[in-house]
């Protein structure tokens, strides 16, 4: 199984942000297929990244670190 680690520097880099500060996501799940469907930002919520064909398995946030597993 592969996991990619989506660590707040990765996702400021997603977004194009410049400064680190409190920033809240959302995550959307297609649950019937077990997929990550997209991750949007609220700071910027007219950029919205779109996962189209990772299946997910599991997401922990730990370390800060998103982990997400998927095969």
């Amino acid at each position: 199984m592969k996991k990619i680690h989506l660590t707040p520097e990765i996702i400021f880099k997603l977004y194009n942000i410049k400064k680190p500060e409190k920033i809240d996501f959302a995550f959307s799940f297609d649950y019937k297929n077990l997929a990550l469907k997209t991750l949007t930002c609220f700071k910027n919520p007219e950029k919205i990244i779109n996962f189209s064909g990772l299946v997910f398995w599991q997401a922990d946030y730990k370390d800060k670190k998103i982990i997400i597993s998927y095969g």
